[in-house]
This record gives C-alpha cells, structure tokens and sequence, in this order.
C-alpha cells in the first residue's frame, strides 16, 4: 500500500488491514515537513513581539516623564490663577479682538460657542467645539449635557449652521459678535441671550 493515503475508502481499507502503521508513518512525514514552516513563523512572531513590547515599554518610559512635566506646569498654572488657552487648529484664524482670554465665570456656554467658533471660521465639529470652549472658558468643568442645548437654541436662533466641516457661525452670529458685548456667565441660562 502507497504510503500517501489519499482518499477516505483507502483509509479505511487500510485501517482494517491493520495498515495504521503506514498511515502513522505518513502523518509523520507531512509533520516533519511543516514543522519547520510553522517553528520559523512562531520564532518571527515572537521576536517581533518582543521588539513591539521594548518600544512600548520605551513610550511608557517618555509618556511618565511628560506627564510629569506637564503635572509641574499645570500645578504652576493653577498657582498663578492662569486659565491657558490652547491653539489646536492650525489653520484656525484667530480674531484680535476675541483673542481675551476670559477667566471661569466670564462668558455664558452661548457666548463660549460664539468665541470660539468666530476663531474657528472653517468650522468645528460639536465635540471639537465642546472641548475647546470648555477648556478654555470653563476650566473643563462644564458638562456636555449642559452644553448641547444652548448650541440647539444657538442653531434656532440662526447662529450657527451645521456644515461638511462642522458648525459654523453665521452672519447673524457673526454681526452678535461685532457688537462685542459679553455678558456675566450666570448659572442659570438666560434664554433671552
């Protein structure tokens, strides 16, 4: 009997002439022959991994020194009362005369919006907008929640428009704006703003 069995009536023949033997032996050789394949492909796999976890274990080293870092910054920012303003658009088009960095407490969300959609003209996604105008007018203390209401009034009112890039101010928005008048940010909304 051939030592390759290939169908499953030869098997069968074979087992019940007490021919396991011969398939034992071709089972073994088909291992032999891919055991190399297979221990190369384990052997790469692990190297690789091991390559993969020192870069992480050297990013892990650099992200705790930068946290640090930035830890001893931000408790110095928070010692002198500065509320920082971050510029993470860098096509963004910041106007002089609503670049006042304005302390917690200035500004309501609405007026917030307004800022910070007029340094913005191409437009910013509502995520985007919340985080912004959160960090930089609210300490990033505001609460989303509190936040998507006053963009719907803004977008009632005709404000603002949502767009392919995001919200956008509109002329409307935009002539608000001009009149430059900034009110006391109150904990309840004034639904005439």
């Amino acid at each position: 009997m051939n030592a390759a069995v290939t169908t499953p009536r030869l098997r069968l023949a074979a087992l019940e002439s007490g021919g396991a033997s011969i398939i034992m032996a071709g089972l073994e050789d088909t291992i032999r022959r891919l055991w190399p394949t297979f221990k190369s492909r384990v052997d790469t796999l692990e190297e690789r991994k091991r390559l993969l976890l020192s870069q992480v274990e050297e990013v892990e080293a650099e992200l705790e020194k930068a946290r640090q870092e930035f830890a001893a910054i931000e408790s110095a920012a928070k010692t002198l009362g500065a509320n920082l303003s971050f510029d993470l658009d860098a096509e963004a088009e910041p106007r002089a005369q609503f670049s006042k960095l304005y302390k917690y407490g200035d500004v309501s969300i609405k007026q917030a919006a307004r800022l910070t959609l007029a340094e913005f003209r191409g437009g910013l996604t509502s995520h985007d907008l919340f985080s912004r105008l959160n960090r930089r007018y609210f300490e990033d203390r505001l609460e989303r929640t509190s936040f998507s209401p006053q963009l719907s009034r803004l977008k009632a009112d005709g404000e603002v428009v949502s767009e392919q890039g995001g919200w956008v101010l509109t002329e409307k928005g935009r002539e608000i704006m001009a009149q430059g008048r900034i009110l006391p940010y109150r904990d309840e909304p004034d639904m005439e703003e």
